[in-house]
C-alpha cells in the first residue's frame, strides 16, 4: 500500500481471484492474457474507489511517484511465466522459456483523461454526461444532490452545475441557469396529464415535473364559460372529485404565476 503526499490518494496492490468488481471503464489496464491474477486500485481517503485495474499476474509491490501535474506514475513488481508483458528497449523484454518464472518490474501512468462534462436539460431534468463514476449538484454554489440527472423544483431558480470525477480526477461542468417560467408554455402543456378521459367520478391529474412543488390553482369551466369548481393544489399530482357534475364537455385550467396551462375532458 502506498498514500500520495497529501494523503488524499490511497493505492493497494494484490493477488486476486475475482473477475467482477475491481476494474472500472476508461481507467483500466487490458491484460495481455486471459488472466486476472492481480489488480492495482486507487481510493480516496474515504475510501471510496477511484479507480481499479487488473493485471495477468499478482501484484506484489508498487511504489507512486507524482508529478507536478494531473499523472501519476505507479511502478510495481510481479513474478511471471507469460511471454509478451515485456515493451521494447526494456533490460529483458522477453520471457526466457527456460526458466520457472522470471521477476518483472513494471511501471503504469495514470492521468485524467480528456472528457466534457457537458450540462442540458431535457424538458423534466437537468442531465450531465453519463461517462463519469460520481456526481454532485449545485445550485446557487450549495449542493443538492447527486446522480447523473438532477430534476429541479418550481421554486428553485438559479444556477446550476455540477462537479464529477473519473479515474480520480475531478471534472466541473459549466453553468446552467434553470427558470422554469422560462420554460415554454406549449412545452409545459404537453407534460400535463389528465386520466381518464372521459371520467365518471374521479380524475387524475398530474404537473409538470419541472413546476413540482408549486402552489396551484384549479378550475374548470363548462361549455357556457361558467366556472364549475375550482380549488389550490400543492405538489405535482392530486386526485378531482367530479361525481357532482353533469355529463358533458368541461375545460380544466390550472394558473402558477402568470401561466396557464389548459386541458379538455368528458364527463359521462
Amino acid at each position: 500500500m502506498r498514500v500520495s503526499a497529501d494523503g488524499s490518494k490511497i493505492f493497494i496492490c494484490g493477488g486476486t481471484e475475482s473477475a467482477t468488481q475491481i476494474e472500472t471503464e476508461i481507467c483500466g489496464y487490458e491484460p495481455t492474457t486471459s488472466n486476472r491474477r492481480g489488480f492495482i486500485a486507487e481510493f480516496d481517503s474515504t475510501g471510496q474507489l477511484n479507480w481499479g485495474s487488473y493485471y495477468d499476474e499478482q501484484i506484489n509491490s508498487i511504489d507512486i511517484a507524482e508529478g507536478n501535474g494531473k499523472a501519476t506514475d505507479i511502478y510495481f513488481t510481479t513474478r511471471t511465466n507469460i511471454a509478451g508483458l515485456g515493451t521494447a528497449g526494456a533490460h529483458r523484454p522477453e520471457f526466457d522459456e527456460s526458466l520457472y518464472s522470471s521477476g518483472l518490474v513494471g511501471k503504469f501512468t495514470v492521468s485524467c483523461p480528456d472528457m466534457e462534462a457537458d450540462i442540458s436539460y431535457t424538458g423534466t431534468a437537468l442531465e450531465g454526461s453519463d461517462h463519469f463514476s460520481s456526481y454532485t449538484w449545485y445550485h446557487n454554489g450549495e449542493a443538492v444532490g447527486s446522480g447523473s440527472e438532477y430534476l429541479p423544483g418550481s421554486d428553485t431558480t438559479g444556477y446550476y452545475y455540477y462537479q464529477a470525477k473519473a479515474c480520480g480526477c475531478v471534472y466541473n461542468s459549466d453553468t446552467f441557469f434553470f427558470d422554469p417560467l422560462g420554460i415554454p408554455e406549449e412545452e409545459l402543456a404537453g407534460q400535463l396529464q389528465l386520466y381518464p378521459n372521459p371520467a365518471t367520478d374521479e380524475l387524475h391529474l398530474r404537473l409538470p415535473n419541472a413546476l413540482s412543488g408549486a402552489i396551484w390553482t384549479l378550475s374548470i369551466t363548462d361549455i357556457h364559460g361558467r366556472k364549475v369548481q375550482e380549488q389550490t393544489v400543492h405538489g405535482n399530482e392530486c386526485r378531482l372529485n367530479i361525481q357532482k357534475l353533469p355529463a358533458g364537455i368541461y375545460l380544466l385550467e390550472v394558473q402558477y404565476q402568470d401561466r396557464k396551462l389548459r386541458k379538455k375532458f368528458v364527463k359521462r
